[in-house]
């Protein structure tokens, strides 16, 4: 293929594309409003959100931004995609587990289910983006 000529997104980086698009600013909507003690909240959720500190928002926002760059980059078809998304399941890991351990998190999320469903997302873009790296589609 010719360096010139544009390449084509595969359906896959659109759906990404669009997913991250849509969730980021609802998550920072949510988060808003939770801070703002705007919505209400079970004993659980009123209790962890006081519990928040610098560090947990510190970690909350490296995972935002390396969600978004990942996406960025992934929709310009960037190997650095790969990287980003590892940065923000590694990070996320780490902090979900210091908030289980610490934090009466479960409880918080309504169960483990949303927990492990967040992962396996998170872990499906992680491998998709490889196979395209893989496949050479991304530079």
């Amino acid at each position: 293929m010719n360096s010139t000529q544009p390449r084509k997104r595969p359906i896959g980086v659109w759906i990404i594309t669009l997913y991250f698009a849509v969730t980021i600013p609802f998550v920072l909507y949510g988060l808003y409003l939770m801070l703002s003690d705007q919505v209400p909240m079970n004993d659980a959720q009123a209790v962890y959100v006081s519990n928040i500190d610098p560090l947990d928002i510190t970690a909350t926002v490296m995972i935002g931004i390396s969600n978004v760059i990942g996406a960025i980059s992934l929709f310009n078809l960037r190997k650095a995609a790969l990287t980003f998304f590892g940065v923000s399941l590694a990070i996320n890991i780490a902090l979900t587990f210091w908030h289980l351990a610490t934090k009466g998190f479960v409880e918080v999320v309504g169960g483990a289910a949303p927990i492990v469903l967040g992962f396996v997302l998170l872990l499906s873009i992680i491998a998709y983006t490889a196979y395209l790296s893989k496949k050479r589609i991304l530079r």
